[in-house]
């Protein structure tokens, strides 16, 4: 379980599920005040049991400095929820758990590299695929977010710890300057346009990481779709960052690409992916495409 500990002496946590739940475990096991609430009775009292005081968050609760919020509660659209405006009016901050983890990294015992995926489909796919390579060129990996453990359930750093978490552009949303190490951008199609308001918000939710990649980060991008080839390109002007173009079809401006059965690279071939049942089809390919280059740039071998 990862703990966290400064800035924040005081914070807020609306809703209690598995995201909410592991926040108050990690904020009260690093000694900060947490004042949260849910509906459901039965999850108030886990929370209570973790430490956390219960109560009601409208009105704020005095000295409150940071809200976690919930990634399914509404943070813009279709409408604010309360909680959120009432969080607005009093101009605190509105996170989530990848921000909470975004803080934490800076006091790992131990470097650590974060691999951050998120598009529209493939997140999970990509993101164990990714794990796998890693473990199997003998890296000490973590593997969560949207997938399996919360990310706040994960071990701290340890020697050469790599993270690879899986986003949704909710959990994006809620983490203003989450930077990953890696980023990943697989795909977009029209999907939670009640919570982003249109195709443009969603596509800046996802955008958002990016933006706050630091110099010497990666950015790798599937140019399968007009939308993501026009966000390759925004990326390819940042000259402090690596930017990679993968894609699942015979496309050779990517780096990485699949054809004819193969995962390829500007040097050849790399792997038959018809022979591996669970990576058939073009989104398969540009699924272990990703993997790939992100596994790579991590620090795994080419050979391996």
């Amino acid at each position: 379980m990862i703990k966290i500990t400064a800035p924040y002496t005081h914070i807020a946590v609306f809703g209690l599920g598995i995201t909410g739940v592991e926040a108050v475990r990690a904020l009260r096991a690093g000694g900060v005040k947490v004042t949260a609430w849910d509906d459901d009775e039965k999850k108030c009292k886990v929370a209570a049991d973790l430490g956390a005081v219960i109560q009601e968050l409208i009105p704020m609760p005095e000295g409150v400095e940071a809200l976690v919020l919930s990634p399914g509660v509404p943070l813009t659209h279709p409408a604010p929820h309360k909680v959120v405006t009432v969080a607005e009016e009093a101009s605190i901050p509105i996170i989530g758990d990848m921000e909470l983890f975004q803080i934490a990294r800076t006091s790992f015992p131990a470097p650590s590299q974060v691999i951050a995926i998120t598009g529209t489909n493939g997140k999970s796919t990509t993101a164990a695929l990714t794990a796998h390579l890693l473990a199997e060129s003998g890296m000490n990996v973590e593997l969560g977010g949207n997938i399996g453990q919360s990310v706040l359930a994960l071990s701290p750093a340890e020697e050469n710890t790599i993270y690879v978490l899986e986003l949704s552009s909710y959990q994006i949303d809620l983490s203003p300057r989450f930077s990953p190490d890696i980023a990943v951008l697989l795909n977009l199609s029209p999907d939670h346009l009640d919570r982003h308001g249109s195709m443009q918000g969603y596509i800046q939710a996802k955008w958002q990481m990016f933006e706050n990649l630091l110099p010497g980060s990666t950015a790798i991008i599937g140019i399968d779709g007009s939308d993501e080839i026009n966000l390759a390109e925004i990326a390819e002007t940042n000259d402090a960052i690596v930017s990679v173009r993968i894609s699942g079809q015979a496309e050779k401006s990517a780096k990485v690409f699949c054809q004819d059965g193969w995962l390829c690279d500007q040097e050849g071939p790399i792997v038959d992916l018809s022979c591996i049942a669970t990576l058939q089809g073009a989104h398969n390919g540009q699924n272990a495409a990703a993997a790939y280059v992100a596994a790579l740039s991590a620090g795994a071998d080419r050979d391996d």
